[in-house]
């Protein structure tokens, strides 16, 4: 699909940017700017709005999409700089559109996982949860930023938060039954970015090795 990329520029500039853009591989639109900067910020959100992958934009503009966390590319005057500033705006989508993607495929994996499966950030609070894993914990209403002691406190994360050493096949008594559980830590730059806790219930695990010994 093509990039959906806005585009903010002076009144006066619009029709000859429109006269070029047709041939342009883009879903380009256009948001008209003035000096009134509540007017730039509510164009900011209009483009928001309209879903799209990134915007062009002079500095006042780039700096209120910096404070919102959108991304946005900085353009200087003049048609080499516009030039420029659309490969890059490419470059920018193209990056958010597979990043959207690969969350997407990891939410459609964790959802239908039969593992539960609990995300903890650097603080040690949970920030996503999947279905299996309200089920074996049996609480429907798990929320984001849970304290996971306040989940789990018979579990120890010790060792991935202060050594990022991962923990494997650990059975841990809960109040809701016996978990088997693996730990393993998010590191980014040499910076533990939190930990991701997959576990099911003991009888699970030791129902599927009688059942592998059978079938052996």
């Amino acid at each position: 699909p093509q990039p959906r990329v806005g585009l903010f520029v002076m009144p006066a500039d619009q029709p000859d940017i429109e006269s070029f853009a047709r041939h342009l591989n883009y879903d380009l639109k256009i948001y008209p700017v003035t000096t009134d900067e509540e007017h730039l910020s509510l164009m900011l959100n209009h483009a928001i709005a309209d879903r799209m992958d990134v915007i062009i934009a002079g500095s006042v503009v780039t700096v209120y999409a910096n404070q919102r966390n959108f991304p946005c590319v900085f353009m200087d005057t003049g048609p080499i700089a516009l030039r420029t500033a659309l490969l890059e705006a490419k470059r920018v989508a193209h990056t958010r559109r597979l990043a959207k993607a690969r969350s997407e495929v990891f939410r459609i994996v964790v959802n239908f996982f039969n593992f539960g499966v609990l995300v903890v950030d650097s603080e040690q609070r949970i920030f996503h949860n999947n279905p299996a894993a309200r089920a074996i914990l049996q609480n429907q209403n798990l929320e984001v930023n849970t304290p996971i002691r306040d989940v789990l406190p018979e579990l120890d994360l010790s060792a991935c938060f202060e050594h990022m050493q991962p923990l494997r096949n650990v059975f841990l008594p809960t109040a809701k039954g016996p978990l088997v559980l693996d730990a393993t830590p998010s590191v980014v730059d040499d910076a533990i970015q939190g930990v991701v806790v997959t576990f099911q219930p003991a009888e699970s695990v030791t129902e599927l090795g009688a059942a592998t010994r059978k079938n052996l």
